[in-house]
């Protein structure tokens, strides 16, 4: 019965409806299905909407929307964001060691978002956007959280002793610009 749940509110019309609809849908979905009862284990849901092009050759400049992640606000969510984003990369055209690299950085991000900018706020969401604009990948991240003070400088090199401040390094130094 679950996954006739699940499947009747994503699957079932999805092609008409906003994630963030289809996101909803199933939230009131399996509240109807355990009867507003209590669950004993976390559920998780990550829905992807991926448009793709087919006859575009790799790194094509064509533009557009490849994906859209809502992502939960909690660190398991993570890893399945970034290998996502990963998947769109190879589809792409970008060798292993980017598609690496770009995953690294992704969960980077999301932790310092989930970590610093929502960490009293669990039942927030991130919404992640991938594109291919003039052969590039963009990625944007949306968080209805704390804003940070300051975005660290480019050029800071982290010494082995700082408790944090690590990742803006990786982020820097793996992708071509950073702005908030």
């Amino acid at each position: 019965r679950f996954i006739n749940v699940f499947n009747g509110s994503l699957l079932e019309g999805s092609g008409h409806r906003s994630l963030q609809e289809q996101m909803d849908t199933l939230g009131n979905n399996l509240s109807d299905w355990s009867h507003d009862g209590c669950f004993d284990d976390d559920i998780s849901v990550l829905v992807l909407e991926r448009r793709e092009n087919h006859d575009a050759p790799a790194h094509s400049d064509t533009s557009g929307l490849l994906l859209e992640l809502v992502v939960e606000a909690n660190v398991d969510a993570i890893p399945g964001a970034a290998e996502q984003v990963a998947e769109i990369a190879a589809g792409e055209g970008f060798s292993e060691q980017q598609q690496f690299e770009l995953q690294v950085v992704v969960a980077e991000i999301l932790n310092n978002i989930v970590s610093y900018a929502l960490h009293d706020m669990p039942e927030s969401s991130i919404r992640l956007h991938a594109s291919m604009i003039d052969g590039s990948l963009e990625l944007r991240f949306v968080d209805h959280g704390r804003p940070m003070r300051s975005v660290p400088a480019a050029n800071r090199q982290p010494s082995i002793h700082d408790e944090g401040g690590r990742g803006w390094s990786i982020i820097h130094n793996w992708t071509d610009r950073v702005s908030y």
